[in-house]
């Protein structure tokens, strides 16, 4: 059975447990990536929706939120940090831009600097009230829940990071 998303015309898919696959086996290590992807977009779906009387989308939000903390990056240092493509982040700019929340610089072709205009200041608090009722959801759980999650993310973060590199040595 699928449910309407609030204010949207996109279907999602009915709660289903997906630990039931494992139940008569251990899980690998693509378990852990599946779970962790499938993770990553419910909480996009979660911010998307607390987002959405704001007027923004996450990846919108997400774009403001690091030039609030980094003012005038350019548009590839942007992707970079973002892990996104040229054409996503010069659509972004462009909708940002549109309302009014960011100003590029030059606005034609060549290196463009961005920068949170004052109402896209005021959006990024408002996004952050809309953003903390969402956290309640989360926040839910029970405190040592949070902390073994935390624990693990650690641990397959130190799995995960690349072995530093020494160009001399190469």
């Amino acid at each position: 059975m699928n449910t309407p998303m609030a204010g949207r015309d996109t279907w999602i898919p009915a709660r289903v447990d997906p630990w039931d696959a494992y139940v008569e086996r251990d899980p690998v290590a693509w378990d852990v990536i599946t779970a962790a992807r499938r993770f990553h977009r419910l909480l996009q779906v979660h911010m998307d929706r607390a987002l959405y009387e704001m007027g923004v989308s996450f990846a919108q939000y997400e774009v403001m939120e690091l030039l609030q903390t980094h003012p005038k990056l350019h548009a590839g240092e942007l992707g970079r940090r973002l892990r996104l493509t040229r054409q996503g982040v010069r659509h972004l700019l462009f909708m940002l831009d549109r309302a009014d929340l960011v100003e590029v610089w030059p606005k034609s072709s060549g290196r463009r600097c961005v920068w949170l205009t004052d109402s896209g200041r005021k959006r990024v608090a408002h996004c952050r009230w809309a953003i903390g009722r969402a956290e309640k959801a989360l926040n839910g759980l029970p405190p040592d829940d949070h902390r073994r999650l935390l624990e693990l993310f650690a641990t397959y973060e130190r799995v995960l990071v690349p072995p530093k590199r020494y160009w001399w040595l190469e």
